[in-house]
């Protein structure tokens, strides 16, 4: 999948589907009765040095978002010659 997100480009219909749900998550997700995902969520800003502002426009940075720079993004910071996979647990090629 990877390897697949680094040459070629999602589709926008794809990419829309995405947007909403993180979207949707977002909402379900912080209500204002939800103190500790508010807690959780400017503890994770701050640890990231972001701004409180870059959140509030979160649906903006969403919308920006093009096929082209989830490819993008895929080749810049996901190189598998770089990476190991951990997997535990049992695996129909390695458990003879």
């Amino acid at each position: 999948i990877i390897a697949q997100l680094q040459e070629e480009i999602v589709s926008e219909e794809e990419l829309n589907k995405m947007k909403r749900a993180f979207l949707v998550n977002k909402h379900q997700t912080l209500t204002e009765g939800a103190a500790t995902e508010w807690r959780n969520i400017l503890a994770t800003l701050v640890k990231n040095d972001e701004r409180i502002l870059d959140f509030e426009h979160y649906e903006q940075q969403l919308e920006s978002i093009t096929p082209e720079t989830v490819r993008k993004a895929f080749r810049e910071y996901l190189v598998t010659d770089r990476e190991i996979l951990l997997y535990m647990g049992k695996h129909q090629m390695y458990d003879r």
